[in-house]
């Protein structure tokens, strides 16, 4: 099911999500799942009760659908997770599979009401560009789970990266393996060397899909020609800020 969530904001409001599609329900104090994927970020909102005295509330990421890669023993049917959120600190599994070892990769928004939690999670700190579906599952300290163990994951779309992508394809933009970055510290910016071949690597996507969901772009003819112009200006120097 798909969500249409479009408020980007972190603050524990259920509201905000009232006429949206429940992704999954959850077993004793969880009550919902929903989720949405935008052009940078995953958003994420559990609704149930007394969520404010949990000591975890745990949000799993599934950035796959299988068990080749990820923690494979949280009992979700054939998942392994490769991201997991606890209250609003992101880790990453590097673990064998069967072990459970996660490594911290930053804090990301998050807020919590005694009823709602709520989680922004940038795209770009779980390495996603390409419009495929995110998986996800919610733990209340390892206790209570939505969706309920046994079951698959949530699948959450991730085809608002497809409009972005389809615009740098139409341009000729086409990604790159290796760029050449220089940092201006008279204007604190990374200046990114952009060559002829019109070529961007995966941190310029990022960029891109940021600025994108800054200015509330959705169109595809308005990110097209916005494009268009980023496109131009690289003409002009040789270089993509």
């Amino acid at each position: 099911m798909q969500v249409s969530y479009t408020e980007h904001k972190v603050d524990g409001d259920t509201s905000e999500w009232a006429n949206d599609s429940i992704l999954a329900c959850g077993q004793g104090r969880i009550h919902d799942l929903a989720a949405v994927c935008s052009n940078a970020s995953l958003y994420v909102m559990v609704t149930g009760s007394e969520l404010d005295k949990a000591g975890e509330l745990n949000l799993f990421i599934d950035t796959t659908g299988t068990v080749t890669s990820g923690f494979r023993n949280m009992g979700w049917k054939d998942a392994g997770i490769d991201y997991m959120v606890s209250n609003g600190t992101l880790k990453k599994y590097i673990g064998t599979g069967s072990d459970s070892v996660w490594e911290e990769v930053g804090t990301i928004p998050f807020a919590r009401t005694s009823t709602c939690a709520e989680w922004a999670v940038p795209l770009r700190l779980i390495n996603r560009t390409l419009p495929l579906p995110l998986y996800l599952g919610f733990g209340r300290d390892y206790k209570e789970y939505a969706p309920m163990l046994s079951n698959k994951m949530a699948e959450v779309s991730c085809e608002a990266l497809v409009v972005t992508l389809k615009a740098m394809q139409a341009l000729g933009w086409k990604r790159a393996v290796e760029f050449e970055y220089t940092y201006d510290p008279s204007v604190n910016k990374t200046w990114v060397k952009k060559p002829d071949s019109r070529e961007l690597n995966q941190e310029d996507i990022y960029d891109l899909n940021e600025c994108l969901e800054h200015y509330n772009m959705t169109d595809p003819n308005v990110i097209c020609h916005f494009l268009a112009q980023c496109m131009a200006e690289c003409e002009k120097r040789k270089f993509f800020c």
